[in-house]
């Protein structure tokens, strides 16, 4: 199993005709892995959920044997959107009769968007738009795979389209990039632009141990957590919060530091859910 390659990050989307640009779906990155007669379907981490994903893992979506790259995903039937808490909950079933019944109620989608290997042949150090060239005629499109498209040159403008159709993000792809195994893109080979959602938020405590800042809005004038900022808070950050937050604390546990909610600061994340936490929140500025 080919350990996947990982993106580096980018705030702002940017035209160059030197790279593709393709939708960033949000579920689960997955390698399908048709060797020696048999489909396997691994995550990012080589976790084998071939299983769990029985309308993916067969041999009919590919010509010949071949190891590809993409994306796990699950279509809310009501936005008609990719919904990462759906893809989340069949990849925690592991009971063989609830499974079947998900694939019925809510069926899982493979976005392909690489090739590694054809037919025992690694194609690694192929630069990507060869690649790309082999995974039409290699991959078959049905109800459950489908290719991500790939505009030239055109990131901005892709951008806004994902912008207002709320979606994760766009990907910028380098067309003569070769494939880097289990690395990160480092010098603008594979580049990650996220949508954040971006809310106004006060900071309610601190978690001990494993830093975290807890952070909560004000609905209505009641002051409703919406979840704990656990990275990406630089030495600098965490400092000027401390001093900010000095001559406000309310109460103190072996776990954490609880304060009152003065200090505003601005966050960014991933998607605001239903019940309006926020997913993977990050620190953006101090707002006061």
């Amino acid at each position: 199993m080919y350990p996947v390659m990982l993106l580096e990050q980018r705030d702002e989307p940017f035209n160059d005709d030197k790279y593709v640009f393709e939708v960033k779906f949000d579920g689960i990155r997955a390698i399908y892995a048709y060797t020696n007669n048999k489909v396997e379907l691994f995550t990012r981490h080589g976790t084998n959920i071939t299983k769990r994903f029985p309308e993916i893992s067969v041999t009919q979506h590919v010509m010949k044997e071949c190891v590809l790259d993409g994306e796990l995903i699950v279509y809310n039937p009501q936005t008609l959107r990719d919904d990462f808490s759906l893809v989340m909950n069949r990849f925690s079933l592991t009971n063989a009769d609830k499974i079947k019944f998900a694939v019925l109620e809510y069926p899982s989608t493979f976005v392909v968007f690489d090739v590694l290997e054809i037919e025992g042949k690694s194609l690694v150090e192929k630069p990507l738009f060869q690649r790309k060239n082999i995974l039409e005629d290699l991959v078959v499109k049905s109800a459950n795979v489908q290719f991500a498209t790939s505009i030239r040159g055109e990131g901005e403008v892709l951008f806004e389209a994902v912008k207002e159709q709320r979606m994760e993000g766009i990907v910028a792809k380098a067309i003569n990039s070769n494939y880097l195994p289990g690395r990160r893109s480092s010098n603008g080979e594979w580049i990650k632009i996220i949508n954040h959602v971006f809310r106004q938020t006060y900071i309610f405590g601190i978690r001990k141990g494993e830093y975290g800042v807890y952070i909560a809005r004000d609905i209505g004038g009641a002051i409703k957590p919406i979840g704990c900022i656990e990275v990406g808070i630089s030495p600098k950050v965490r400092l000027e919060i401390h001093k900010r937050i000095q001559g406000t604390i309310i109460s103190e546990s072996p776990n954490a530091l609880y304060v009152e909610p003065k200090v505003k600061i601005l966050v960014k994340a991933r998607e605001e859910l239903e019940n309006g936490n926020l997913r993977i929140p990050l620190f953006d500025s101090f707002l006061d």
